[in-house]
C-alpha cells in the first residue's frame, strides 16, 4: 500500500548546486492530490503550496525554467525483514523518507550489525534465528529513524526533535551494539 504524501507546514526550501554549479535543485513539497498529472501546473501548485512562505523563495520558484515533478510514497513499516533463511537490508527492509538522510546510513547499520550476526562458520540450521535476533535488534532504532523522516516531510517536528534526532543517530555504534547485544545469546535471551 502507498501512502502519497500530504501539504507540509514547514516553510523551509531544501536546495543543492548541481552540475558545476550551474543549476539548483530546490525541493517543494506539495499536496499530491492537487495534481492531476498535467506536468503544466507543477509550478502552478507549489507557488500555491508556497503562497505564504516569504518572497525570495517564492522569486526563486517563479524564475524557475524546468520543473521536474517526482513523487514520493510513504510506506508503512513491515512486521518481519526475513522468512526463512532469507533477510532484507535497507530501503527493502525499511525505506525511508529522503529527509532524514538516514536511508544508505540504516543500511550500513544493518550490514554491521549481519556481520556481527554471521561470522565465516554461521551453520545453515542458524540462519533464521540468526536474522529474527538482527530483525529484534535493529527494528525499534531503524522505526524511530522512519517516524523521524515522516515527521520531518509532514512537517510535524519542533527543534528539540531534531536535536534529539540528532544525538540518538550520531551517537549509535551498530557494530559496538550488535558485539554486545548478540555475544552468542538466542532469540528468548535477547528478546527480554
Amino acid at each position: 500500500m502507498l501512502l502519497p504524501l500530504v501539504q507540509v507546514n514547514v516553510k523551509y526550501i531544501p536546495d543543492s548546486l548541481c552540475r558545476a554549479s550551474t543549476i539548483l535543485n530546490v525541493a517543494v513539497i506539495y499536496p499530491t492530490e492537487l495534481n492531476d498529472g498535467r506536468e503544466t501546473h507543477v509550478k502552478e501548485l507549489m507557488l500555491e503550496t508556497m503562497s505564504n512562505f516569504d518572497e525570495e523563495s517564492i522569486r526563486l520558484l517563479e524564475l524557475a525554467e524546468e520543473i521536474k515533478d517526482w513523487k514520493l510514497y510513504d510506506l508503512p513499516n513491515t512486521p518481519t525483514w526475513f522468512k526463512g533463511r532469507a533477510g532484507l537490508l535497507g530501503d527493502a527492509a525499511h525505506p525511508i523518507l529522503p529527509y532524514s538522510a538516514q536511508g544508505g546510513a540504516q543500511a550500513i547499520e544493518d550490514a554491521a550489525t549481519l556481520g556481527i550476526m554471521f561470522p565465516p562458520q554461521t551453520k545453515a540450521s542458524d540462519v533464521h534465528e540468526r536474522l529474527k535476533l538482527y530483525f529484534l535488534m535493529r527494528r525499534e532504532r531503524v522505526e524511530y529513524v522512519q517516524d523521524f523522516g515522516r515527521g520531518y516531510t509532514y512537517g510535524t517536528l519542533g527543534p528539540l526533535d531534531r536535536k534529539e534526532f540528532a544525538r540518538v543517530v550520531f551517537g549509535h555504534d551498530a557494530w559496538e551494539e550488535a558485539e554486545k547485544a548478540f555475544s552468542g545469546r538466542t532469540v528468548n535471551e535477547i528478546a527480554v
